[in-house]
This record gives C-alpha cells, sequence and structure tokens, in this order.
C-alpha cells in the first residue's frame, strides 16, 4: 500500500513536470536552436522626477533610446544611454508639431540619422544629432491621413516609404514623394482581430510584421509598387471580428492567448519578444503576466529561427544595438531602474 501511494505521488510528478514543459508550436519552432541566459545590469538614470509606467515598445538610436510611455503631457521618453540623462518627447496637444493621438510608434532611418514618429496622422522626421543635443523640433514631416493613407499601424521604412496595415488590406506602402498608394493581401478575419505591428530593416527594402493576436509573422518585400509577402503562422487566435450596422467590433474568446509582445530588429536579425501565456484573470498583476516575458527568439531576414535568449525577469519591451550586442529591455518591476541592459 506505501508503495502504492509512493508511486502515485512519483506519477503526479511526472505528469506536473510534463505538463510545464510542453510547448506550443511556436516554441517548438526554436527547438533545434541554442538558448542562453542573460543576466542584466540595471541602467542607472539621471532623472528623480520621471517615471515609467508602461514601455510599450523600445528603439535604440544611436544611445538614444526611444520609449513608448505615454504620461498625461508626452507620448514617448528620451534616454541617454551614454549620460543617463532622460526626458519626455513629443509632447500631445493640437498646437504645431504635437501629437495629435495619445499613442506614438517610431522607426529608425539609420543611413540618413533619422528618427521617425507618427501620431497615424502624420509623420515627422527627427536629426539624431538634435536630439542629442536636447533639441526636440522635428526637421519636417508628411501628411498621411490627408493623402490616403489609412493606417492601423505602420513604419518608416527605407527607400522612403511608408509601409504598414490598413483597414482594407494587410500591406499597405505609401510612396512619400508622391503619395501613391499600394495596397495587396486581403485579411482572412479582418483587419481588428489581424492587425500588425511593422518594424523596418535598417538598409533594405523590408519589413517584418508580427500579429499581436496570434503567433503569425510577415516578412514583407516591397520595391517600386511592387510587394511580396511571405507570411508564417503557428497558431492563430479565436477571437472573431463582427462587422454589422457599420460597426466593427471583436467577439473575445474564451481563453485569450497572447503571442508576440514586441520586437526589435537590426541589419542582420528580428528579436521578438514572446509570450505564449493564457490570460489568467482580469486584474492588474494578470494583465502584467500576460504581457510580459523572459523569453526573446531571435530569427533571420528570411525566417529561420536563429537563437533564443532568456532573461532573468519578465520585460515589457526590447530593443537592440546596431552591433547586436547589446540587448535594452524595460522592467516596470526592477528595484532600481526600469531600463535593464544585456549583454549578448
Amino acid at each position: 500500500m506505501k508503495l502504492t501511494i509512493i508511486s502515485f505521488f512519483i506519477l503526479l510528478i511526472f505528469m506536473s513536470c510534463k505538463k510545464e514543459k510542453q510547448l506550443d508550436s511556436f516554441e517548438e519552432f526554436f527547438n533545434s536552436t541554442d538558448i542562453k541566459e542573460l543576466v542584466g545590469n540595471e541602467v542607472i538614470l539621471k532623472s528623480d522626477t520621471l517615471f515609467f509606467s508602461s514601455m510599450y515598445e523600445m528603439l535604440n538610436a544611436e544611445n538614444l533610446l526611444i520609449i513608448s510611455d505615454p504620461d498625461p503631457e508626452y507620448n514617448l521618453k528620451i534616454v541617454n544611454l551614454i549620460t543617463g540623462q532622460a526626458r519626455g518627447f513629443c509632447k500631445r496637444g493640437r498646437g504645431p508639431y504635437e501629437m495629435k493621438a495619445p499613442i506614438s510608434t517610431f522607426s529608425l532611418d539609420s543611413k540618413n540619422r533619422l528618427l521617425y514618429v507618427t501620431d497615424n496622422f502624420n509623420y515627422y522626421s527627427f536629426s539624431l544629432d538634435s536630439l542629442k543635443r536636447k533639441v526636440d523640433a522635428p526637421l519636417s514631416y508628411i501628411e498621411i491621413k490627408n493623402n490616403g493613407g489609412n493606417f492601423l499601424h505602420s513604419t518608416y521604412a527605407y527607400g522612403g516609404y511608408v509601409v504598414g496595415g490598413s483597414f482594407e488590406n494587410k500591406i499597405s506602402t505609401m510612396n512619400i514623394e508622391n503619395y501613391k498608394i499600394e495596397q495587396k493581401y486581403n485579411y482572412h478575419n479582418g483587419p481588428l482581430v489581424e492587425q500588425a505591428f511593422f518594424y523596418n530593416h535598417p538598409n533594405k527594402n523590408k519589413c517584418v510584421y508580427f500579429q499581436s493576436k496570434s503567433a503569425i509573422m510577415g516578412l514583407v518585400e516591397y520595391d517600386k509598387g511592387e510587394v511580396d509577402l511571405n507570411e508564417k503562422s503557428w497558431w492563430s487566435t479565436e477571437e472573431k471580428e463582427v462587422v454589422s450596422e457599420k460597426i466593427r467590433k471583436t467577439e473575445p474568446s474564451k481563453n485569450p492567448k497572447n503571442g508576440f509582445i514586441t520586437s526589435a530588429v537590426s541589419s542582420k536579425y528580428i528579436y521578438t519578444l514572446y509570450s505564449g501565456k493564457i490570460l489568467k484573470g482580469k486584474n492588474s498583476e494578470a494583465f502584467m503576466d500576460y504581457f510580459t516575458s523572459n523569453m526573446v527568439y531571435v530569427f533571420d531576414w528570411k525566417g529561420n529561427p536563429i537563437k533564443k535568449y532568456k532573461l532573468d525577469r519578465e520585460v515589457s519591451s526590447i530593443a537592440i544595438d546596431d552591433k547586436d550586442e547589446i540587448l535594452y529591455a524595460g522592467s516596470l518591476d526592477s528595484k532600481d531602474s526600469n531600463i535593464i541592459k544585456y549583454a549578448l
């Protein structure tokens, strides 16, 4: 009898371990790649008045860390990684060059050393040299809404294009010289379910997107109005889109699963922070767990799995330097600083 009870508990432990190690189809895609465990160091900042509350996205632009972290006055924050100084950036309002929406996204033109920021109405270009001197006035701006650019999310891409997803098609491109729009690839379920975040290759006519509700990645190549898409799908959300009486909405799934949280790119690799977690409640702790991860997966620009990193803490955003040597991450749970530095 005693032996039977012991065997029963051993079986329970075995089943529990087996359940913990069960991987989803995206994680299985990286089974044959090496994993490296990383220990980070906190980047100490010199601002006592600036606080982080969300840290949705990050971008490393020549040691300027651009962070999507809206507060009552600004949409973004800038951290100078050399000096440790931090400040608000892209003031929100109705004045000249102010952000008309509460969220701004950004991309880097590394060839011309320009940062592009959009509020989904306009694209603003900023000189990196000026930003390092704390001169935050844009050099120029590009209207997108008034010229037919109905983007859900987009990136300023190499060669003078804005590339993103629209309400009508998965891929929409706008030539910023003549505002010519090209659209291609229909949605299967609808834009609200299949909306994606786009990231531009630093010096080629390529972009990558990651859907926010499914484990689906798209590799986009564009040139002179021609657009090609290589889409990879590991699993899709059960969420459905409903359109009735000119109202577009989504019906949530019973057990929402999160896929890609955010990504960062270099000329060689694509880095993505992946969750794969089921939402386990409706409180702030459950949502914090749902939208954070300690696993970063790395692709090449052909979509091949290269390697993966396991971080020493859960983070909400990542950025990579141009030499693929330093990974930065945003963590709201760290003790002294929310910016974590990992040597690769």
